[in-house]
């Protein structure tokens, strides 16, 4: 993830617009593996406005329909299995995500972006 891409989506969606302030979270994974989020979540223009009016099933269902593009090589099966795989990923995530929005949406600010590269730079530099 970059600071220019959007959180809901994929790395294929349109350039971020939007920051949603959010509380920081960890979520453990059905490995027992904790992923945490740090501060604010940024949307594009159409996850926005998935998320302003609460419709988290077609957000889904559009990154979904999105990142299926890069597996049309698999079959029909194979594709619906991955399919039900990714959701059942990103379903707590965004659940989360609605549980510690910390306010709301605001328009990206140059001032946003240099914030959120320099905490992307400084988590690298802790790797």
């Amino acid at each position: 993830m970059t600071a220019d891409q959007c959180d809901f989506g994929t790395p294929d969606d349109p350039p971020i617009r939007w920051r949603y302030p959010c509380r920081n979270f960890t979520l453990t994974d059905t490995h027992d593996v904790e992923h945490v989020s740090i501060g604010s979540w940024f949307a594009c223009d159409a996850c926005s406005e998935l998320v302003e009016v609460g419709d988290y099933d077609t957000l889904i269902a559009r990154v979904l329909d999105r990142s299926e593009q890069r597996y049309a090589h698999l079959g029909p099966a194979d594709r619906a299995q991955l399919r039900l795989v990714a959701r059942g990923h990103l379903e707590p995530w965004y659940a989360a995500f609605r549980e510690h929005r910390d306010g709301p949406r605001e328009l990206i600010t140059e001032q946003h972006r240099q914030d959120a590269d320099a905490l992307f730079d400084e988590l690298r530099e802790d790797d």
